[in-house]
Order: structure tokens, then sequence, then C-alpha cells
């Protein structure tokens, strides 16, 4: 799929309206690992919303999604245009899905979209993202549970 994602980006000034669809089967058919998700969504898929931004809405319907790599998709779609300052809103709103998801491939993806969308950010929220054992919600104890830390009796994240 690596190769497969190289070529798609290769082609990225002639993409169209109708190619989310490609995408998305792509992703649904044959990606299979971190690798494979992350080349296609950071460098094709991305340029892809760059240019038709409309479709962040199925990137957030992908949240939802049974498959894995598409719930990591619909975030690591976003890291190159995070750090261009690009969807800030629309990465916070899909940063809220994944809180109790247990696959810790998705979390990671959701963790990497959120630190690159870190430097365009406001303080507060910044500290949102850096910090959340500070958050004193109900999201908070899936968020980050605490655990006993069994050398020092201390509580730690």
């Amino acid at each position: 799929m690596a190769c497969d994602s190289i070529w798609s980006y290769s082609l990225h000034k002639q993409y169209a309206l109708e190619d989310f669809q490609i995408f998305d089967r792509w992703i649904s058919n044959y990606v299979g690992n971190w690798t494979s998700c992350d080349t296609l969504c950071n460098h094709s898929l991305g340029e892809f919303i760059e240019r038709y931004p409309q479709f962040t809405v199925e990137l957030k319907d992908w949240t939802a999604s049974d498959n894995r790599w598409k719930k990591r998709a619909s975030a690591v779609t976003f890291i190159i245009p995070a750090r261009k300052g690009l969807f800030l809103p629309e990465i916070l709103e899909i940063a809220e899905k994944p809180l109790a998801d247990p696959d810790d491939l998705v979390q990671k993806g959701y963790g990497w979209m959120l630190k690159a969308a870190r430097a365009r950010l406001t303080p507060q929220r910044c500290s949102i993202i850096s910090c959340p054992e500070k958050l004193q919600c109900p999201v908070r104890p899936s968020a980050m549970p605490l655990k006993r830390c069994p050398r020092i009796g201390a509580l730690k994240p």
C-alpha cells in the first residue's frame, strides 16, 4: 500500500471530488497497518481535504467506524493541515470522539493529530491537550485514568 500512497500523492494536482470514494475504499479494503494508514492519509488524503474541505464531515463520521484504520485515518489525515493552522475547529471536534476507544493505535493517531495542532491553538486549549490530568470533568477518568504506582504508592497517570 505504501507505493500506492506515494503514487496517489504524485497525482494530487489532479484530485477530483469523486476521488474521496476511492480513498474510502482503499482504507476500508487495503489498509492493514499503521504505516499504510499514515502514509496514505498524511499526504494523499490530507492534500485532498485541503482542496475539498467539505469532506471533513465524512472524516468525522469515520470516528464511529468499526474499522480501526478508518478511525485512525480520521485523525492522521489532519496532521499536515494542522501544522499549517488549518481545520482547527474540526480537529478539536474530532479529538473528543475517541476518548474511550481501547485501541492504542487509534489513540496514538489522535495524539499525533493534537500534537501537530498544539502550536496553533490558544494557551487554554493547549493546556487541556498537554495536561489531561488537570481536567475537572466527567471525561477526565476515561481520558487519563489514575493508577497507583506499585513502587512508591503514589497515584500516577
